[in-house]
C-alpha cells in the first residue's frame, strides 16, 4: 500500500462517529497485461466534531467486453471510475442519510459523465446509469464532486488506488 495511504489510515482512526459530513474517495484501474479486466474501489470517511474517522471501503473487479486498444486505455480507467461512482451513489441511496457528501475522484471525464455533463461514448449505457444514479442520490443528499490529481500523494486517493489494485 502507498505510504500516503498508510499515513491516512494511521491518522484517521476507525471509531463510532456522529458524522457531520461523508467523504468518498474513488478510484478505477486496470491491469496493463490484461486490459479487459478492471477494478474499482471507494473509501468512505466521516467528518465529525473530533475530526475524521474511517468508515468503510469497498472494491470489486469487472470485465470489459469492449476490445481495448492503446487508444481506449484511458477510457477503460474512466469506466472503472464510473463503476466506483455508481457504487458510491448506491451506498448513499441505501444508507438513507441526508448528510452532505463529497465524492473525490481523479477522473474528470467520469465526474462529468456522472453529473450528466458529458457522454460516455465507449459505454453509453453505463454513462446513462451513472448519471441517473447520481441524480437519485442527489435527491437524498447534497453531493459535491471534487477533483484530485492521480498519483500525486493525496492520502485517500492513494488508498483507493491501492485497494482497487488489490481487488
Amino acid at each position: 500500500m502507498h505510504d500516503h495511504a498508510v499515513a491516512a489510515l494511521t491518522l484517521c482512526p476507525t471509531r463510532p462517529t456522529a458524522a457531520l459530513a461523508r467523504h468518498f474517495f474513488t478510484d478505477g484501474s486496470f491491469d496493463r497485461d490484461k486490459p479487459h479486466l478492471g477494478a474499482w474501489s471507494f473509501w468512505e470517511v466521516h467528518q465529525d466534531p473530533g475530526g475524521f474517522a474511517f468508515c468503510r471501503a469497498a472494491a470489486g473487479r469487472s470485465r470489459d467486453s469492449v476490445n481495448i486498444d492503446e487508444v481506449k486505455r484511458a477510457s477503460h480507467s474512466t469506466v472503472q471510475e464510473l463503476i466506483a461512482i455508481i457504487m458510491v451513489c448506491v451506498t448513499i441511496i441505501q444508507d438513507e442519510s441526508a448528510l452532505p457528501v463529497t465524492i473525490t475522484s481523479d477522473s474528470l471525464p467520469a465526474m462529468a459523465i456522472a453529473e450528466g455533463k458529458s457522454m460516455a461514448h465507449s459505454h453509453p449505457q453505463l454513462g446513462r446509469l451513472a448519471a441517473h444514479v447520481t441524480r437519485v442520490a442527489r435527491q437524498q443528499a447534497e453531493i459535491t464532486f471534487i477533483h484530485t490529481h492521480a498519483h500525486q500523494g493525496h492520502p485517500w486517493n492513494e488508498a483507493a488506488d491501492s485497494y482497487a489494485k488489490l481487488a
